[in-house]
């Protein structure tokens, strides 16, 4: 008999994942543009309102705080997991600094990347 250990799969939370499109959704209007316009603006926060209603909270008692911050008892694999989504926001935020250097500390706020469609991927 052939037992294969394989590892759990861990999905991406879909507030995770709306998150992170709105992270580059963002990146990619300041990029395009200094400013949104009313319409798009609006859709933003709207879109952003709604999810914030949904969003799950974790309250803050000794117990989660003790629990969360021994990272110690969570698996390695759901680790790995954690750790790859927090690269990802971290590389979709260095472009968004990179993007405002460029326009404000640099002085040119017309520039713009002209191809950020890799980014689509996180």
């Amino acid at each position: 008999m052939n037992l294969v250990k394989t590892k759990p799969e861990f999905s991406r939370p879909a507030e995770y994942k709306n998150y992170k499109k709105r992270m580059v959704m963002t990146l990619f209007i300041f990029n395009k543009s200094n400013y949104m316009d009313k319409k798009i603006a609006d859709d933003y926060v709207s879109s952003c309102d709604a999810n914030s209603r949904t969003a799950s909270s974790i309250s803050n008692t000794t117990e989660n705080s003790d629990t969360i911050s021994d990272i110690r008892c969570i698996p390695d694999t759901l680790r790995h997991t954690i750790m790859n989504q927090y690269l990802e926001f971290r590389k979709i935020g260095s472009w968004f600094n990179l993007v405002y250097e460029y326009k404000f500390i640099y002085g040119d706020i017309n520039s713009k990347f002209t191809d950020l469609k890799f980014l689509s991927k996180y």
